[in-house]
């Protein structure tokens, strides 16, 4: 589990991790690594990334979740981000990271849904 204030959650046979808007870059690095070894570990097929504390996404973070992604995939889970504000979209986009490849979707009940129904 990760050290911090930021907690892996499980439900439903998913990790939800609610990323907390005031994260440094090694708290990010460290909670990158806690993240993969903790979906590996619980052998999930599907992470929920909730954004919806973040007003602003930087570079740095960007990156973090762009390698987050592919280290997911290697290890046979797959990303799903909810809760971006319109800002915090902007600046991803801003940045050139536009993860289309990745479901998006409003709140972590909608991923949830969403997930489910992909196992059907």
């Amino acid at each position: 589990m990760p050290s911090g204030k930021i907690r892996i959650q499980q439900q439903n046979g998913c990790i939800i991790l609610p990323f907390q808007d005031q994260l440094g870059n090694r708290e990010a690095r460290q909670l990158q690594t806690d993240l993969v070894e903790t979906a590996f570990q619980a052998q999930v097929k599907t992470v929920i990334l909730d954004f919806s504390s973040f007003k602003l996404i930087d570079s740095f973070l960007a990156k973090i979740l762009d390698e987050t992604i592919a280290m997911l995939e290697l290890i046979g889970a797959r990303a799903i981000f909810c809760g971006f504000t319109p800002a915090a979209a902007a600046s991803l986009v801003d940045l050139g990271y536009y993860f289309e490849q990745i479901p998006v979707m409003r709140t972590v009940e909608d991923a949830l849904n969403w997930a489910a129904n992909q196992k059907k």
